[in-house]
């Protein structure tokens, strides 16, 4: 079952009666990035969804390729973004599996969990590998991760339900604690011109990583220095939902 096949069509909608302010996400980058964003042209963007994280690059100036595996995704993100056309690229890729060559980077950004959804660390190993050989000199890898106390604590088992005026949609969590594995199982639920509802399904997996095992990772294929922060809650670090990972070449 592909993932995001019918979640795209609802995917922003989402995303906004969640809350998710892609400014201020944007903004964190920024703030990390610090005074090496004005060294940055162009950045391989991993995970670039409808793109909108994607249109907030491409408004600061820099040159972006934007990778997503989802066609549907790509689609909703070319449309919003035919106006900077000659400043993007996009391409379906499994970022697990590139087969393309790309010139050097300065900068690879992969955040809203793209990581938490490669399950196997071979995979996350290889996808690290390929960012190592492929960042210039100095060139930054910039991610993010729901950290593993939100999904063993607040996604776990959980049930949540949205409802829209044109859709409502039942998601299902569950999750294996031997395997860190969270498989979310997502019914929408879609009015037609009829006025009926008809019934879409979707099943996606997400793995909970500890900060030191990215690290580890991150060593393994020669990353140094490696920078996290949290987004903290409650003045409390350990039930940060949100951890940013950041490192140069």
């Amino acid at each position: 079952m592909e993932q995001y096949q019918y979640l795209s069509e609802i995917y922003d909608k989402s995303m906004e009666l969640s809350g998710i302010d892609y400014d201020k996400w944007f903004g964190k980058i920024q703030d990390l990035l610090g005074s090496d964003k004005e060294d940055i042209k162009n950045i391989l963007e991993l995970g670039c969804g409808t793109g909108n994280i994607t249109q907030r690059l491409l408004e600061y100036g820099y040159e972006v390729v934007g990778v997503d595996i989802s066609g549907e995704m790509l689609s909703i993100a070319k449309e919003k973004l035919v106006d900077f056309s000659d400043k993007v690229i996009f391409m379906q890729q499994d970022v697990c599996d590139f087969d393309f060559d790309i010139y050097e980077i300065d900068m690879i950004l992969a955040v809203n969990d793209l990581i938490n959804y490669i399950t196997d660390v071979l995979d996350l190993e290889n996808l690290f590998s390929f960012c190592y050989e492929h960042l210039r000199k100095d060139g930054i890898l910039l991610f993010d991760i729901s950290s593993k106390y939100k999904i063993e604590h607040i996604l776990s088992d959980n049930v949540y339900f949205e409802e829209d005026k044109d859709y409502c949609m039942i998601w299902q969590n569950s999750y294996d604690e031997d395997e860190k594995i969270i498989d979310m199982y997502i019914d929408i639920f879609k009015q037609n011109q009829d006025g009926l509802y008809e019934r879409y399904q979707e099943e996606h997996s997400q793995r909970a990583y500890d900060e030191d095992e990215l690290i580890e990772v991150l060593k393994k294929v020669g990353f140094q220095n490696i920078k996290t922060e949290y987004i903290i809650s409650n003045n409390d670090d350990k039930k940060s939902e949100r951890i940013f990972f950041l490192m140069k070449k």
